[in-house]
């Protein structure tokens, strides 16, 4: 089941692109970090991603091409509902970022569990543009387990097991819910960009 999304007519629209593999769609959730809920495994094992950035359909801005840096994938599966998310992390900010909704890591949790999972509707539900095109896709039993993932390089992959924590985790790795505090920037002088 696809679940159809109408985007934000002020929101930027992301893609997350590879000569590797297909195209995804993301949500730009702070400045250099998109969301891409429920990735494709190839996506996460792509040696090289570059996130196209294009205004809404109000924007009159020229779009962006931007490299990733990083991919973490964060995993929910308490039982009850699964779910993931790919963390993208930008080589420099967007300059197409719109104003953040404004919620909690508890207003996070609620949403993903009014959406038994579907994460593009609970962010949709939060006030972020989704694509048209986007939406889960099956049921949950169908997706792929990442609970055993070992991407390529540095991709990390942090599991958890309740809904609470999931939110939490989404929520300090953007820096975006009112509760918690904004992400502080990366000092690892050793992160570099994937080749």
């Amino acid at each position: 089941m696809i679940n159809k999304r109408q985007p934000s007519a002020d929101g930027p629209l992301v893609t997350i692109q590879s000569a590797d593999a297909s195209a995804a769609h993301g949500v730009l959730v702070a400045d250099d970090i998109v969301f891409v809920p429920q990735p494709p495994a190839r996506l996460l094992t792509a040696p090289k991603l570059n996130a196209v950035i294009r205004p809404g359909s109000a924007g009159s801005a020229p779009g962006e091409s931007i490299a990733v840096t990083d991919v973490r994938l964060l995993g929910l599966d308490d039982g009850k509902i699964r779910a993931s998310v790919a963390v993208i992390t930008l080589a420099e900010p967007s300059t197409l970022r719109r104003k953040v909704p404004q919620y909690s890591a508890a207003r996070l949790g609620e949403a993903i569990t009014a959406h038994g999972g579907d994460l593009w509707a609970a962010l949709g539900s939060l006030g972020y543009g989704v694509p048209v095109d986007a939406g889960r896709e099956g049921a949950p039993e169908s997706w792929p387990d990442f609970r055993a993932f070992a991407g390529p390089g540095e991709t990390a992959v942090e599991m958890h097991d309740s809904i609470a924590a999931f939110a939490n985790s989404g929520c300090l790795t953007c820096g975006c819910c009112l509760d918690l505090p904004p992400k502080a920037p990366s000092t690892d002088g050793n992160r570099r960009p994937r080749q």
